[in-house]
């Protein structure tokens, strides 16, 4: 604030003082050009009376006559009076002798009212040792020239009398001065103190205090600013109220969760992180620290990374520390900060492996017992005579048959989830995979009047993947779509769309309701159940073709409307990777 007080302080003080000196120079030369005006027409006028007295004198050539009037009338006067004649001879002076006065006609006024009939000079004058003004007119009589009148003043007189009237402005300008500058010093003061309140009340406010209020009881526009001031302090309290009301139940809420919580920057500072992730990596201080220091975890380095670069939500299981986390990370748009979720699901990994093994243990006890009926029954076909037993057999069968096929399929699935981690990746045609496959079908379709139209598009490239899992996905979205369909059509469409391939199943069969679309990927769910349990459906077909297309990190889709038929969209990476094969 010195600063401020300063420039406003020196700014007036410099202005002040030159405005002062620019007065007083001016000043002193306009009452200077004044006085010299006003002498030089007082003396003009003196000129003219005089060369009308000394005429007669000239023309009798009474030159001592002539002296003894100007004399005279020079003491009078106060001023020099000296008379000229055309030669440059003085014949009159009021102060000298003229007889030992010097030629005049090189005068400078002299040849100046020689040829203008007017003359003036300020110079030194030789005869009396002096500064004089002079003041010279021709004595004409019928326009011819007698003589010449010149008048003189002492300009120590003049001198004199400016510096008296100089030196009486400069004390008004100095008082003046003085006056200005304790005004300027009131006035900086006044600007300067109320600002100063605002700087105090500004750096209390950085510093948390919102209780300061400024007080000015002027009513000029740093008045308005201070009320301006006190208004903004309490609209920014009330903010900051509510905000750290937000931001402790923002932490309340990070800190009460069970999952593990960390917020860090695009150069892995963390930021932010809750007990559940100290407790996670046994550690109490980790913001500040780079993420790959406090989780040193090589699938977490590469999930960071990958979360780094593409700056999009992403998810990944990993092991830590004997349990199993699931991970789930998004990118702060605007920040260049990114938030990891982690979740203890070792429970739920544990459960679901015993739910697996549970029907992995019961699938295998029950191929045995199911196969000994399915023998049994057939022999008790060929042996039976009696068509009201063989219905009884044949319901036997085929209900035997489906529980054998459920069976196969939950070890078919179970095996895929125990070695999804393994991909037996090779370039696969699917042009040559899905003739392979129609043949299979070749019976069915003409048992049910069925066709079937394959179209590839001629820059289909091979792609990466595993070919027995992708010939699975034919085998049983096909399949899906026999069993649905009475009659029309099945079209199997294959286009490049790099960098992936997408494969369309389109059926014309009984369409699938809007209600059921969410929900056709889960396990032994059917749409229609008595038509699934007619054809021999497990309700596993279609959870088996979801996972494999996801161990290709691909998607599967369904479109459909009831009685309009269903379209399967699956897209495949053209280069899947394999994982750990």
């Amino acid at each position: 604030m010195k600063k401020l007080f300063s420039k406003i302080f020196i700014g007036y003080l410099l202005t002040i003082v030159i405005l002062s000196l620019l007065i007083l120079y001016f000043t002193n030369e306009s009452i200077s050009e004044h006085y010299f005006n006003s002498l030089t027409g007082e003396l003009t006028m003196m000129t003219n009376t005089i060369r009308h007295q000394a005429i007669p004198y000239i023309k009798n050539k009474n030159y001592s006559g002539l002296d003894s009037l100007i004399k005279l009338s020079g003491n009078e006067n106060h001023v020099r009076i000296t008379i000229i004649d055309t030669t440059g001879k003085v014949i009159a002076d009021s102060k000298s002798n003229p007889a030992e006065m010097d030629n005049h006609l090189n005068r400078p006024e002299i040849q100046q009212a020689k040829y203008k009939g007017f003359g003036k000079s300020v110079r030194f004058s030789n005869t009396i040792s002096e500064d004089m003004m002079y003041v010279a007119k021709s004595i004409n009589i019928d326009n011819q020239i007698l003589g010449y009148a010149r008048l003189s003043y002492f300009l120590r007189d003049v001198n004199t009398l400016v510096d008296e009237l100089t030196s009486k402005i400069r004390n008004i300008v100095i008082i003046g001065v003085l006056l200005s500058i304790l005004g300027v010093y009131i006035f900086a003061r006044t600007i300067t103190k109320p600002v100063k309140q605002l700087e105090i009340a500004a750096d209390k406010i950085s510093k948390g205090d919102f209780d300061i209020h400024v007080s000015n009881k002027n009513h000029d526009e740093i008045g308005l600013l201070a009320d301006s001031f006190n208004h903004m302090t309490k609209q920014i309290k009330k903010l900051f109220n509510e905000v750290s009301i937000q931001n402790d139940e923002l932490a309340g809420i990070i800190e009460s969760l069970q999952v593990g919580f960390i917020v860090f920057n695009f150069d892995g500072k963390v930021l932010l992180s809750n007990s559940a992730f100290k407790s996670i990596v046994n550690n109490n201080v980790v913001e500040g620290k780079n993420i790959i220091e406090v989780l040193h975890y090589h699938s977490f380095q590469k999930f960071v990374s990958k979360l780094q670069k593409q700056k999009e939500f992403l998810s990944l299981e990993i092991e830590y520390s004997g349990k199993i986390y699931y991970c789930t990370g998004n990118f702060i748009q605007g920040k260049n900060e990114m938030i990891v979720a982690m979740n203890d699901i070792s429970e739920l990994k544990r459960l679901e492996k015993i739910k697996k093994d549970l029907i992995v243990n019961v699938s295998h006890e029950l191929r045995t017992p199911l196969t000994a009926i399915k023998g049994f029954v057939e022999t008790l076909e060929d042996d039976e005579i009696d068509e009201s037993r063989l219905h009884y057999l044949e319901i036997i069968h085929n209900h035997t048959n489906r529980l054998i096929a459920i069976v196969n399929d939950l070890l078919l699935l179970s095996n895929m989830e125990e070695t999804s981690s393994k991909l037996d990746i090779s370039e696969v045609d699917l042009k040559q995979l899905a003739g392979r496959v129609l043949l299979i079908f070749e019976q069915k379709l003409r048992d049910k009047g069925l066709s079937i139209q394959l179209t590839v598009d001629e820059n289909v490239p091979l792609i990466k993947a595993d070919a027995f899992k992708i010939e699975q996905v034919f085998i049983n979205l096909i399949d899906n779509g026999l069993k649905y369909t009475d009659n029309g059509s099945i079209e199997i469409n294959i286009h490049n769309e790099d960098p992936n391939i997408k494969i369309e199943f389109i059926d014309s069969g009984i369409g699938i309701p809007k209600e059921n679309l969410s929900r056709v990927f889960e396990r032994f769910y059917t749409v229609d159940k008595s038509r699934s349990r007619k054809m021999g459906g497990t309700g596993l077909g279609l959870s088996i073709v979801k996972h494999i297309v996801m161990l290709h990190d691909g998607t599967i889709n369904v479109e459909s409307n009831y009685g309009s038929g269903s379209k399967f969209i699956v897209q495949l990476p053209i280069n899947a990777k394999s994982n750990g094969n």
